[in-house]
């Protein structure tokens, strides 16, 4: 099982820089074995129930205001991998976690790509974000982690 990561983005003009945090994120990543894919969660994408970005060509949020210029033109390439999305639909839907594809949601939020950025130049690893069910119980959040795992 590859491990589960709490990394806090902090500013997401972070990315722009150079900071020992940014060094020290990169240089994390590097010390991890290759995973085949991540599944990401972030604070900014929260549902009442569980939903699961859509994988059809998810773009970058700017999801913030009053950076640098630079910071809403950055471009940062993401895939999702509809093949492992519905593998892990399938596999949490089996086990009585109901999660669905959210069809009005096609971008990833400034919390995961700012994240990756710091930990991946060039990002070749299909990225499949789920939101935080605002409704779930800490029973029920313990419950996914242990079936995401």
């Amino acid at each position: 099982m590859y491990p589960t990561l709490f990394i806090s983005h902090g500013a997401p003009n972070m990315i722009l820089g150079n900071s020992k945090t940014v060094k020290n994120i990169n240089r994390f990543s590097k010390e991890l074995k290759k995973p085949k894919y991540i599944i990401i969660f972030s604070a900014h994408y929260v549902t009442n129930e569980l939903k699961m970005l859509d994988y059809e060509k998810p773009e970058l949020l700017y999801d913030f205001y009053g950076f640098e210029k630079e910071l809403y033109e950055y471009e940062y390439e993401i895939k999702s991998d509809k093949n492992i999305s519905e593998k892990i639909l399938k596999h949490l839907n089996d086990k009585n976690i109901q999660i669905t594809i959210d069809k009005g949601k096609n971008t990833y939020d400034h919390g995961v790509w700012t994240t990756l950025a710091m930990m991946y130049k060039n990002l070749d690893i299909p990225v499949i974000q789920i939101s935080i069910p605002a409704n779930y119980s800490s029973e029920q959040l313990i419950k996914l982690g242990e079936n995401l795992k």
